[in-house]
C-alpha cells in the first residue's frame, strides 16, 4: 500500500468517525432506542500497531469475521451498510449522516455479540452507513467506553472495565 491509498483511506475513516459522532450527539435528544444494557466480559487484548499508527485487528460480529479499526474518535461502531446487511443487523431506526458522497439516509443498530481478542461485547449501538465500502468495522466509544485501554510502546492494551 503506498502513501496516497493509506492517506486517502485514514481520510475516508476519519469523514466516518465524524459521522459516527455527529450521528451519535445528533440523536442524542430523540427517543433512545430500547436495548438491554451494554456489556463487555474477557481478559486482557493486545493490539499491534501497524505501520501508520492504527490499531486494526480481526474480530467478529455477530458471529461473522470482519477486520476492525480501533478509533476513540468515533462515539458509536460504524458498519457498513453491505456488511450489515449480509449479517442480518437490524434497523430500528433512521438517522441522516454526511459522507463523502453527500447526505444519505443510515440507521441505528444493536450488534448483540461483537469479540475483539478475548474480549466478548453484548447489546453494542453501532450506526450503519449506506453506499460506502469501509475495509474495517470502526470501533469506537460505544463498545470502548465499557473496557478500560492503555498503550504500551506499540501495543495497545484493552481489558473490561470496572
Amino acid at each position: 500500500m503506498n502513501k496516497l491509498q493509506a492517506k486517502t483511506i485514514l481520510n475516508v475513516l476519519a469523514v466516518i468517525s465524524f459521522l459516527g459522532l455527529m450521528t451519535y450527539l445528533l440523536s442524542a435528544g430523540q427517543q433512545k432506542v430500547a436495548s438491554s444494557a451494554p456489556l463487555v466480559l474477557g481478559t486482557k487484548t493486545f493490539i499491534n500497531q501497524d505501520l501508520y499508527g492504527n490499531y486494526i485487528t480481526e474480530g467478529t460480529i455477530e458471529g461473522y469475521d470482519c477486520s476492525m479499526l480501533i478509533d476513540t474518535g468515533a462515539s458509536t461502531l460504524v458498519v457498513a451498510e453491505s456488511f450489515a446487511l449480509e449479517i442480518g443487523l437490524p434497523k430500528l431506526r433512521r438517522v441522516m449522516v454526511n459522507t463523502a458522497n453527500g447526505a444519505s439516509e443510515g440507521y441505528l443498530t444493536i450488534v448483540r455479540r461483537i469479540q475483539i481478542g478475548n474480549l466478548q461485547g453484548e447489546n453494542i449501538d453501532a450506526v450503519v452507513v449506506p453506499n460506502i465500502e469501509i475495509p474495517h468495522v470502526l470501533v469506537g466509544m460505544s463498545f470502548l467506553k465499557n473496557i478500560n485501554f492503555e498503550k504500551s510502546g506499540r501495543q495497545l492494551i484493552l481489558q473490561p472495565g470496572s
